[in-house]
């Protein structure tokens, strides 16, 4: 961990932070939104001093160290710094730190913050690339990283659904606040002890948190598994391990799932109805059954031949194309590339929603599809017509067919991206919040495009009670 100096110093800043912040809990008796002004310094400084002890950890587990590993901890560190000196600095005034655009300072202060979230989620998502091209011990602890990475970045980005305004933000003009932290409840109400989360209606703090410290609780679920397997001889099983941190995975997705489900319909995490105890009970009950059956289940040992068979004969192989698959696998996402660089960095221009609206994009990759698909059309049909899980193995062994698939994924992921920028156009959704998930949905589609169907549908409900907000309030002539 000592390669990355500047985490640990960053987390050890942090921790002074939070102990001279406690201080402030305790002598400081001022009060913002019913929560002592303290409180967001405190917890933030925590957190971020955990955050970079983590990432330093998970960085040092690198066999083989980069340069482009020491910047991303570089962009995580000053831009935790900058964003922890404008909450510490809005402390101080007695002013809110999020969400404020009541004067001109405080919307400043209020996008430098929104500016510094995009970069850490930037270099964050730079590090899980390169850990996930990296072996970080043995599976059970490679997997536990990569994925406690993942669903971290997709806590950081469940954060962008607290930037949207408000019914009554919208009734109002926007004139003091830009989002909340509550749904269906003004901030500020009655709170959880210790978290500060409301206690009567929805917050989105909740999966923010919790996908957040994913990132942790994956790693120290391992350590917990190994420290127990001194005392249980199955736990020393490895591929046993590696089934319980997929269990684990599966279930810290499917309670942020839930969490968020559960806030963005305005219920407080302490009153759920019963919709909710039913998935909290279902997702409970998989994942009793998921943990039985890694526990339970053995791998079979082959029992040694007595004599060696005979050598199968080679499969026959399929007519070499005229063109080495590796080229056009690498030319798919090149051709694909400049368009999802309009989409992410030059939003709302006249030639970018010409091309967001044109099936053109799609077309030279598709052409590619066509010239890797076409040489191994049989094999490709075999396994489309009659889908079985052997059958698509042997394709992906051929590169013409692994490239195909491939080929395919990119140009499909180009049709989402492009109609996702037309929906947030169309919804005046911010640029600071889109580009990260259309950088997401480039890397990871499924979770890119489900994270973005929850912000649209929240999006359509304000709009919609906003717009009976501001009917209801109209002077009746």
């Amino acid at each position: 961990m000592s390669r990355y100096r500047s985490l640990l110093a960053f987390s050890w800043a942090m921790a002074a932070l939070a102990v001279v912040t406690a201080v402030g809990l305790i002598v400081d008796d001022r009060v913002v939104l019913g929560a002592p002004v303290w409180f967001k310094p405190f917890k933030f400084a925590v957190s971020f001093a955990a955050y970079g002890l983590t990432l330093a950890w998970m960085l040092s587990r690198r066999p083989a160290p980069g340069r482009l590993g020491d910047r991303a901890a570089h962009v995580v560190v000053v831009s935790g710094l900058i964003e922890m000196a404008v909450i510490t600095g809005q402390a101080l005034r007695g002013r809110r730190s999020h969400f404020n655009v009541e004067t001109p300072l405080d919307r400043g202060l209020f996008i430098v913050m929104g500016l510094t979230i995009v970069a850490l989620w930037t270099a964050t998502l730079v590090i899980a690339v390169l850990l996930f091209r990296a072996r970080l011990g043995d599976r059970a602890a490679t997997w536990a990283i990569r994925l406690g990475l993942l669903i971290a970045l997709a806590g950081l980005a469940l954060g962008g659904l607290m930037l949207m305004p408000t019914p009554e933000q919208q009734a109002d003009g926007l004139r003091t606040a830009v989002g909340a932290h509550s749904v269906g409840v003004p901030d500020g109400g009655p709170a959880m002890p210790v978290t500060g989360w409301n206690s009567t209606g929805g917050d989105l703090r909740i999966p923010h948190f919790i996908g957040m410290h994913a990132l942790q609780a994956l790693p120290l679920f391992l350590y917990g598994i190994e420290a127990l397997a001194g005392r249980f001889a199955r736990l020393r099983d490895a591929r046993v391990r590696l089934r319980l941190v997929l269990v684990a995975a599966g279930f810290l997705t499917g309670l942020l799932a839930l969490v968020t489900w559960q806030a963005l319909r305005g219920q407080a995490l302490v009153h759920p109805d019963a919709a909710t105890l039913t998935a909290l009970t279902s997702l409970a009950a998989a994942t009793a059954l998921a943990t039985y059956a890694a526990l339970r289940r053995r791998t079979p040992t082959p029992a040694p031949a007595l004599t060696a068979p005979p050598p199968l004969p080679p499969p026959p192989s399929p007519r070499s194309p005229p063109h080495d698959p590796s080229t056009l696998f690498d030319l798919a996402f090149l051709l694909a590339a400049p368009f999802w660089a309009l989409l992410i960095l030059a939003p709302g221009r006249r030639w970018t929603d010409r091309i967001a609206a044109s099936p053109l994009p799609m077309v030279p990759v598709l052409v590619v599809y066509l010239a890797l698909a076409v040489p191994v059309f049989p094999h490709l049909w075999a396994a489309v017509s009659h889908p079985d899980l052997t059958g698509f193995q042997d394709l992906l062994r051929l590169g013409g067919g692994a490239g195909a698939i491939w080929a395919q994924v990119i140009a499909w992921d180009l049709f989402l991206g492009q109609w996702m920028y037309r929906e947030a156009r169309t919804l005046r959704l911010h640029p600071l919040l889109m580009g990260p998930l259309l950088l997401l949905t480039v890397l990871l589609s499924p979770i890119g495009v489900l994270l973005f169907l929850a912000i649209r549908a929240t999006v359509r409900r304000r709009k919609a009670d906003g717009g009976v907000a501001v009917r209801a309030a109209a002077p009746h002539s």
